[in-house]
């Protein structure tokens, strides 16, 4: 069934079905998908004795940006 026809027999508008569609196919709250998604989550950690992100990114922005370009 074309989108145009869901519509009109729906009453919908087609961003309302296009908003319905994309909500299911992509923030799907099912029982499985939130059991893997917590799951997951802080599944890897930092190794230790590095330094924080914000310490990084301060780093890389500091000096001459052919320096920070050089670091890699």
């Amino acid at each position: 069934m074309t989108l145009h026809a869901k519509a009109r027999q729906s009453g919908e508008t087609i961003s309302s079905l296009v908003r319905q569609a994309i909500r299911e196919r992509y923030f799907d709250r099912s029982p499985d998908r939130t059991r893997v998604i917590r799951s997951f989550v802080g599944i890897r950690e930092r190794p230790s004795g590095l330094p924080s992100p914000e310490r990084e990114i301060r780093d890389l922005r500091k000096g001459r940006r052919i320096d920070r370009l050089s670091r890699g």
